[in-house]
C-alpha cells in the first residue's frame, strides 16, 4: 500500500509538468543549481486597492476564476516572451510517511535558453538544457544516463511546460471569493477555493474530506501562484497532499549552460562507450488523426520505424507519455488503445515480428484513443508525445490539430 502511494505521488508530478514527459531532478547535482522559493515568499497583504479598479485577464473576473483554460494560455502568452523561473512542488503524507516532488524551469528570454530540473518523491531525477542546438538530458543518480536531441530549442522545451502545468491545478476547484493583494510590489487578485471540481484528474474528488488553496493573478493575466492542499480517506487512511505553481522570478533571467552538457554530447556520440548511448530509438515518420462527424480527432496513429543506428525496438516494453490539453498520462502497451493503453500495428513487417521493429524497413503504427484519454481534440489544440523505449531512449513528437477541420475524415497532425 505504501508503495502504491508513492507511485501516485510520482504520477501526480508528471501530470503537472512536461519536461519531454519526464518525472527529473536537481538533487544529487552540485553544479549550483539548488535555487528554491518557498510558499512563504510569495504570502499576500491587503492593499487600499478595490477589485473594482482593477482589469481582469482572460478567464478571471472580480466574482471568480471563470475559466481555467482560458487564464493558463492568458499566463503563457504573458511570460511566453520573457525570462521567468517557474517551480512547482507536490508533497504527500500519509500513515507516517511523506515526501516532496519538486519541479524547476528556468527560461532566459534573451538566449533562448531554458534549464529544467524536477526530483520525484521516489528518487527519480534529471536535469534537461536546452538552446539553439537540442535538449541535452542526464537522468539518474549511481547509474548516470545523458541523452542529446538536436530536433528541439529552449522555447519548445519549456513553452508547453508552463501551460500544462498550471492548467489542471486552475481546473482543480472552483475559485472565488476575491480580493485585492500585493507582492513584490504587484498588485494581485487572490482568489480562495471553494469547492474541488468533479472532473479533477489530480485527485479522485470523491475521496475529499477537506480542501483549500488560492490563486493569486495579476492585471496582465500572470499566475503567479495556485496553491491546492487536500485531505483524503482512502481505504481508511487519511492523505494529505499539497500542489503549489508558483513564479518566482519574471523578467531578467540568466541560464547558463551546466557543466554536464560536454560530458553528455561526449557520451552520447562516442562509439569506444556503446553502453553511455542509448540507441534503440525509435523516429516518427508521421502522423494521422481520425475526424469525427462533430468535426474533432477522437483517434491519432503515429508511424514509426527503428531510427538510423538503432538496435531492435520492443515496443511492448516502452511507454507513451501523453500531455494534452487537459490531461497529462503514460501509457503502456495493450492490444487496443485505451485511456492507458496504446496499440501497436503493422504496416509493413515482413517477418511478421510486430510489435518489435527488428529491421529498418519496418513501419508500424502506434494507436493513441484520444477521446478515452482525455477527450478528442478540437480544431488548433495540440498534445505532446513522448515514446520511451525501454532502454530509456525518447523520442519526443508533438501532434497539432489543424485550425479547420470541415469536411475532413482524416488529417495530418
Amino acid at each position: 500500500m505504501k508503495q502504491r502511494r508513492k507511485l501516485v505521488v510520482a504520477v501526480v508530478l508528471v501530470a503537472l509538468v512536461t519536461l519531454a514527459g519526464c518525472t527529473t531532478g536537481p538533487s544529487g547535482d552540485s553544479s549550483g543549481d539548488d535555487r528554491t522559493t518557498t510558499a512563504t515568499d510569495v504570502a499576500s497583504t491587503t492593499t487600499t486597492t478595490t477589485l473594482d479598479d482593477l482589469t481582469y485577464p482572460d478567464g478571471a473576473s472580480d466574482e471568480a476564476v471563470e475559466n481555467a483554460t482560458a487564464l493558463a494560455e492568458s499566463h503563457m502568452s504573458t511570460i511566453g516572451d520573457r525570462g521567468y523561473v517557474v517551480e512547482i512542488d507536490v508533497s504527500h503524507s500519509s500513515d507516517g510517511e511523506s515526501g516532496t516532488s519538486t519541479y524547476v524551469v528556468e527560461h532566459d528570454a534573451e538566449t533562448g535558453e531554458t534549464y529544467e530540473r524536477s526530483s520525484t518523491y521516489g528518487g527519480e531525477r534529471t536535469l534537461a538544457y536546452a538552446n539553439g542546438s537540442g535538449v541535452y538530458e542526464k537522468r539518474g543518480t549511481d547509474d548516470v544516463t545523458y541523452e542529446v536531441r538536436r530536433t528541439e530549442t529552449g522555447d519548445d522545451l519549456a513553452r508547453n511546460d508552463i501551460v500544462t502545468a498550471v492548467r489542471p491545478l486552475l481546473g482543480a476547484g472552483e475559485f472565488e471569493d476575491p480580493r485585492v493583494a500585493s507582492w513584490k510590489d504587484r498588485t494581485l487578485v487572490e482568489y480562495r477555493l471553494d469547492d474541488v471540481a468533479n472532473d479533477t484528474r489530480l485527485f479522485d474528488p470523491e475521496t475529499v474530506t477537506n480542501a483549500s488553496g488560492s490563486v493569486l493573478v495579476d492585471e496582465q493575466g500572470v499566475v503567479h501562484r495556485v496553491s491546492v492542499n487536500v485531505t483524503q480517506r482512502v481505504d481508511g487512511t487519511e492523505q494529505r497532499t499539497q500542489f503549489e505553481y508558483r513564479v518566482s522570478e519574471l523578467g531578467d533571467v540568466d541560464v547558463e549552460k551546466p557543466g554536464w552538457v560536454s560530458e553528455a554530447v561526449e557520451r552520447h556520440e562516442s562509439d569506444d562507450d556503446p553502453d553511455a548511448r542509448v540507441s534503440n530509438r525509435v523516429q516518427v515518420v508521421s502522423a494521422f488523426g481520425n475526424v469525427t462527424e462533430s468535426e474533432r480527432v477522437d483517434r491519432v496513429t503515429l508511424t514509426v520505424m527503428r531510427a538510423a543506428g538503432s538496435d531492435d525496438v520492443d515496443l511492448s516494453t516502452a511507454t507513451v507519455e501523453w500531455i494534452g490539453p487537459e490531461t497529462a498520462t503514460t501509457l503502456t502497451y495493450g492490444e487496443r488503445a485505451s485511456a492507458n493503453r496504446f496499440a501497436v500495428e503493422a504496416i509493413k513487417d515482413p517477418d511478421g515480428s510486430v510489435p518489435v521493429l527488428n529491421g529498418q524497413d519496418d513501419r508500424f503504427t502506434v494507436v493513441l484513443d484520444a477521446s478515452e484519454i482525455g477527450g478528442a481534440l478540437e480544431e488548433g489544440q495540440a498534445a505532446q508525445l513522448k515514446i520511451t523505449t525501454e532502454s530509456g531512449a525518447v523520442t519526443i513528437y508533438r501532434i497539432t490539430v489543424p485550425t479547420s477541420l470541415a469536411g475532413e475524415s482524416a488529417v495530418t497532425v
